[in-house]
C-alpha cells in the first residue's frame, strides 16, 4: 500500500493539539463472546487498568404513524456487548465488543510510537479471546482542538472548510460542519468535523476532528495491519494539514 503522501509534504508538530486518539479494529460480529473469560485476561492487566466493568447495549423502536398521531417508543432488554477497561489515570480506555476492539487516549497525545505500542500490547494480550475474528475494517480518529483569539473575525482566515454568511448580514458565532469522503480506490472512508464553540475566556475552540476509516477486509496478521495503520496516520496527517492555513499553524506552533 503506498503512502497517502510523498514524505514531507506535510508538517508534523511539536505540541500537537490533540485531545482524542482513537485506534479501532472492526471484524465480522461474534454472536458469542465470553465475557468471564475477557474480564480475567483484563485482570492480568489490573495495575494499570484496575476499572473492569461489563458494557450493555439496549435498542430503542419507534412505532409511528398511528391514526391519533402518536408514536410508541419501545426498549429491548439490555444486552451484554462486551467489557470495559479504564486506566489508573482516566486518560485510557479500552472497548472490547462483538464487533469493535477501541483504544482511546484523552488530553495531551504522547506521540505516535507511545499510543501504538500500548495499543499493539492490548490487542496481543486480548488475542486468544478474539481468535479467529475476521477483520473487516480498520480505524484512527484524531480530535484536535485550536484556540482561536476571540477577536478574531474571519473564520476563512484560519481554515480551508468553514461555514460564513456570503452577505456578511450577520454574524455566526458558533457551527457545527460534519462532512465525508470516499476513495474506493485505497477502501477508505474519512469523515471530518469542523465545530466552533462558544468562547471560554479569552478563547474560541475550534474543535477538528479527522476520522479515517480502512473499510475492506484484512488478513489477521501484525504486519498487513500496521501498514495499513501506517497508512491511515499519513492520510490523517495530510488532511490535517490541508485543512489548516499559515495562520492557525502559527497558532499551533507557538
Amino acid at each position: 500500500m503506498k503512502s497517502a503522501t510523498s514524505k514531507g509534504e506535510f508538517e508534523y508538530y511539536e505540541n500537537a493539539p490533540i485531545i482524542l486518539s482513537i485506534l479501532q479494529f472492526r471484524y465480522k460480529k461474534k454472536e458469542k463472546i465470553d465475557i468471564s473469560n475477557l474480564k480475567k485476561k483484563g485482570l492480568s492487566i489490573s495495575s494499570e487498568y484496575p476499572q473492569i466493568r461489563e458494557r450493555f447495549i439496549q435498542q430503542i423502536h419507534f412505532e409511528g404513524n398511528k391514526p391519533d398521531g402518536t408514536t410508541n417508543v419501545s426498549l429491548d432488554e439490555k444486552e451484554i456487548d462486551g467489557v470495559q477497561l479504564i486506566s489508573k489515570d482516566k486518560r485510557k480506555n479500552l472497548v472490547i465488543g462483538k464487533d469493535r476492539f477501541t483504544y482511546e487516549m484523552h488530553g495531551k497525545y504522547s506521540g505516535w510510537d507511545d499510543f501504538t505500542s500500548e495499543a499493539k500490547k492490548l490487542w496481543e494480550i486480548f488475542q486468544d479471546e478474539l481468535s479467529g475474528v475476521e477483520l473487516t475494517g480498520l480505524s484512527l480518529r484524531y480530535v484536535n482542538r485550536i484556540n482561536l483569539p476571540l477577536d478574531f473575525h474571519d473564520i476563512s482566515e484560519y481554515f480551508t472548510t468553514f461555514i460564513q454568511s456570503s452577505t456578511g448580514n450577520h454574524t455566526i458565532n458558533t457551527f457545527q460542519l460534519r462532512f465525508t469522503s470516499v476513495e474506493p480506490k485505497d477502501n477508505i472512508t474519512i469523515h471530518v468535523g469542523h465545530v466552533l464553540e462558544p468562547p471560554i475566556e479569552d478563547k474560541y475552540p475550534y474543535l477538528f476532528d479527522i476520522d479515517v476509516i480502512y473499510t475492506s477486509p484484512i488478513d489477521n496478521e501484525p504486519e498487513k495491519i500496521w501498514d495499513i495503520f501506517y497508512f491511515l496516520r499519513d492520510k490523517k496527517n495530510f488532511i490535517f494539514n490541508d485543512g489548516l492555513s499559515k495562520k492557525s499553524k502559527e497558532l499551533i506552533r507557538k
